[in-house]
């Protein structure tokens, strides 16, 4: 395979990764909502039991412990695959932009996997039963720690889109050129004193 097809294959895995997390995580708190305002029958008595308060705290705990076991596997599946990445690029020679991209992508990897990351989830773990919509300086910090782990993502998924441009400038822009200078080097044995090639 073209070692420009493998970057645009792991740098489109990478994409398809991180926009699948991103999804997941938007919409995955919906559920436990929606189970607590309109349970079904069987449901609903032992929410009667357990009263809706506590019912939707451990429903959401169990929704935030998902999200977290989701973000510690994708983190670690990012590094792989941004490793990957870099590798290809270097092992291929490619252009000084798309290295720099490549590096960027893993170091900022790097620094969501084993900062940003493991900072979130273990504030969120604390957070999850104390009282909604207080203020406390634990949720302040947790606060700031998905604002930034949310930023790096978006940079690189910046850093990602500048990748995929490069490599998209620098691609072949026309099959026929390609395919005439096969057809030229072809001709080449053609020739009269190359005869004995054709027998």
């Amino acid at each position: 395979m073209h070692s420009r097809r493998v970057l645009c294959f792991l740098l489109g895995v990478w994409l398809a990764g991180l926009s699948g997390s991103t999804l997941f995580n938007t919409f995955r708190p919906r559920l436990a909502h929606a189970i607590v305002d309109n349970p079904p029958h069987e449901a609903a008595k032992w929410i009667e039991v357990l009263t809706k308060e506590r019912t939707a705290t451990l429903l959401r705990h169990y929704d935030a412990e998902v999200g977290r076991q989701m973000l510690e596997f994708w983190s670690y599946t990012d590094l792989l695959l941004t490793t990957f990445l870099l590798i290809s690029a270097v092992m291929s020679k490619s252009s000084k932009p798309t290295l720099i991209c490549a590096a960027l992508l893993l170091l900022f990897g790097l620094v969501s996997a084993l900062l940003l990351t493991p900072q979130v989830v273990a504030m969120g773990r604390i957070l999850d039963f104390r009282t909604a919509g207080v203020v406390t300086s634990d949720r302040e910090q947790f606060t700031v720690f998905n604002r930034m782990l949310h930023s790096v993502g978006f940079l690189r998924f910046l850093i990602a889109a500048a990748m995929s441009a490069v490599l998209f400038a620098r691609a072949p822009r026309n099959r026929s050129i390609r395919s005439s200078v096969r057809l030229d080097e072809l001709d080449v044995i053609d020739y009269a004193y190359n005869g004995h090639v054709n027998r």
